[in-house]
């Protein structure tokens, strides 16, 4: 319930002087009971903020946000990640199966988690080829995977807080795909990179 309040008196309109926000593609997820897997491209300093803003509150209420390890490092981050976001710390090289196994049993309990799996930010793009781990989490976590990509039609001023001038993005949802177990992980992760890019 704080996490909510703090994201719709604060985060949220924060996050819309320097953005405006166009959402498609909500009806994708109508139908759906259980928990997804959102995977979008990551090419935007507050493309977090804006996502979870433009997913519908009934996924977002129970979603947890995969953010790099290091972020983690900073006491003010420590707090304000898991706050704000629900974030979790993913490890992206070195022992890796600890944050997998962590992200598992987040799923497993129910809940939703947005993950970047180009694994690094790349502001304004290109999106980046797709970490393998993603087709990994996509079979074994065995739930939906929503396609989901930020595609900034306007960067603003200066880059990484707009405020000399305003830009403007617009965030795509696609429709759910599924995976049997036993798919190749790199088919997988080939397949969701796919769908991000042509959406």
């Amino acid at each position: 319930m704080l996490r909510g309040l703090l994201q719709r008196a604060i985060v949220f309109p924060i996050v819309s002087l320097p953005y405006s926000l166009k959402v498609l593609g909500r009806d994708n997820l109508e139908g759906i009971t259980g928990p997804v897997l959102f995977a979008s491209n990551h090419n935007l300093g507050l493309d977090n903020p804006l996502i979870i803003k433009a997913i519908p509150l009934k996924w977002r209420r129970r979603m947890a946000v995969a953010g790099a390890a290091d972020l983690w490092r900073n006491p003010v981050w420590w707090l304000v990640n898991p706050l704000l976001g629900n974030a979790f710390p993913l490890a992206k090289e070195g022992s890796v199966k600890p944050s997998l196994e962590n992200m598992g049993k987040i799923m497993d309990n129910g809940w939703s988690v947005l993950i970047y799996p180009e694994g690094e930010l790349t502001l304004g793009g290109p999106i980046k080829p797709f970490m393998n781990g993603t087709g990994l989490v996509a079979v074994e976590g065995g739930i939906p995977v929503v396609p989901l990509r930020l595609d900034i039609l306007k960067l603003g001023v200066p880059t990484r807080f707009p405020v000399l001038r305003r830009g403007k993005v617009e965030v795509r949802l696609g429709e759910p795909m599924t995976f049997p177990p036993g798919t190749d992980y790199q088919e997988a992760t080939s397949a969701i990179e796919g769908a991000v890019r042509s959406l």
